[in-house]
């Protein structure tokens, strides 16, 4: 990469922009998601509970993998916080 575009990144992460997908679990979905998951719902179940709208209007499930990496950075946030 070039000293340009690295400054151009630079400026970006210091006005809170970081590029990337925007996530397909949103908060509210996490919420919902840990509560059902402490009903001892499976992660399979509740994947196939929630839905996301793709940018075409389209309706998907959540994967199951999604959903794990929802649960891990969830628990991360609540280990650094403790």
């Amino acid at each position: 990469m070039s000293a340009m575009s690295n400054d151009g990144l630079a400026q970006a992460a210091a006005e809170g922009r970081h590029g990337g997908r925007r996530p397909v679990i949103s908060k509210d979905m996490v919420r919902i998601a840990l509560g059902r998951r402490a009903d001892g719902e499976s992660v399979a179940s509740i994947a196939r509970g929630l839905t996301y709208k793709t940018a075409s209007g389209d309706a998907r499930t959540v994967s199951r993998r999604a959903l794990y990496n929802a649960f891990k950075a969830h628990d991360a946030d609540r280990t650094e916080s403790a």
